[in-house]
């Protein structure tokens, strides 16, 4: 009978020991690590009605904390993102945010209104720092102490769009929009009042998303006769909306729309002349040259993707930069109030400033038009 090695037995017990510690005190430090990260979730919408708008909107957000954390001589994967595609609807959003919400996170990123709209009872439960991008006055209040928007064009323009009222002697206003719960939620809480205040009367015109048929509506408006138009929208019925005003002759240095005009400017299909007959508001990031920042960020996104950001894009590189710096000097447990401390600062939307009492990320808003060349310009209207 073949004897028992034992000093053999006993050195593979040693060894096994050893290979069971190694791998034991590895896997101790690699869960303390991941512990140390900060965890963002994004539930964006990549596809559907919204996914024009924000398709760029991840990839700058990473890109920024990115940016931030490499400035600040900070490992990349410090921060982990888990990023889901809401298909711009309420009940995917639900869905979206269930797993993302058992995966755990510490920062909340989400668009749009009717998706905020859904997903705000649970995310405010959380009491984590959250986003909201690309939603109305009204929604904002669903969120809490943590929650704030970046993309609040609809208070910005409001005074802008009192400017061009008092400017164009306007008495009445047409209010002419895609049907959109922020859209409806600007009207009622931001517009109307205004125009009661500087005694105007204001009418309103909603259409669909998918309306193909804007000869007989805009036909119908043209009764009306209106001093002024607001006309604002998102989706590819917007841009059809904004070229049968054209067409039929109610564009006459009289029509304002938002920041979303922004994107019917790139398409080369449409002649200048159409493009330059509205005004619109705009960002600094919008108008060339008006801030070296945003022209840096421009050429260093478009080298990375292979396409020219948007505004939408610059708002949410400089959410990920506040969110980087936060994470920096106070470590994963961040507050709204960590990341609003880090304003403001020059960034690639502009002058950035989060206001502590709306939770608002914005920059300056300024009234612009496209030139004969298709050049965005700042403009000035006369008395």
């Amino acid at each position: 009978m073949k004897k028992t090695n034992w000093k053999k037995v006993i050195g593979w017990g040693v060894a096994a020991l050893v290979i069971i510690g190694v791998v034991w005190h590895n896997a101790q430090t690699t869960n303390k690590n991941d512990e140390d990260k900060l965890v963002v979730a994004m539930n964006v919408p990549l596809t559907g009605g919204g996914a024009s708008y924000k398709k760029g909107v991840p990839n700058a957000f990473k890109m920024g904390v990115r940016d931030e954390l490499k400035r600040l001589n900070l490992p990349e994967d410090s921060v982990v993102f888990d990023i889901q595609d809401n298909t711009t609807t309420p009940q995917t959003a639900l869905s979206v945010y269930h797993l993302q919400e058992m995966r755990g996170f510490d920062v909340y990123f989400i668009g749009m209104t009717n998706e905020i709209v859904a997903v705000s009872p649970l995310l405010n439960k959380t009491n984590k720092p959250n986003f909201y991008d690309m939603t109305g006055p009204e929604t904002m209040k669903r969120g809490n102490n943590q929650t704030m928007r970046i993309l609040c064009n609809m208070n910005m323009e409001i005074n802008l769009l009192k400017d061009f009222l008092k400017k164009k002697k306007a008495k009445t206003l047409l209010f002419f929009a895609e049907n959109n719960v922020a859209y409806h939620e600007q009207f009622n809480h931001l517009i109307q009042p205004m125009c009661q205040e500087m005694g105007i009367t204001c009418s309103t015109d909603f259409y669909e998303s998918k309306e193909r048929d804007f000869h007989t509506i805009v036909y119908k408006l043209k009764q009306k006769k209106p001093d002024v138009i607001f006309a604002v929208g998102f989706s590819g019925s917007f841009f059809q909306s904004l070229m049968e005003l054209y067409a039929q002759e109610m564009v006459n240095n009289n029509v304002l729309a938002p920041i979303t005009f922004l994107p019917f400017i790139n398409e080369k299909n449409i002649d200048n002349r159409v493009k330059s007959a509205f005004y619109f508001t705009a960002d600094a990031f919008s108008i060339p040259g008006k801030s070296e920042k945003s022209e840096q960020f421009k050429k260093n996104y478009e080298k990375e993707f292979g396409v020219k950001p948007i505004y939408n894009d610059a708002y949410a590189y400089d959410a990920g930069v506040l969110v980087a710096r936060a994470f920096a000097k106070n470590g994963k447990h961040i507050t709204a109030e960590d990341i609003i401390a880090e304003t403001p600062y020059e960034g690639a939307s502009g002058k950035v400033v989060m206001d502590p009492r709306t939770r608002d990320l914005v920059s300056e808003f300024l009234l612009a038009r496209v030139n004969d060349k298709g050049v965005i310009e700042e403009v000035k209207l006369a008395e």
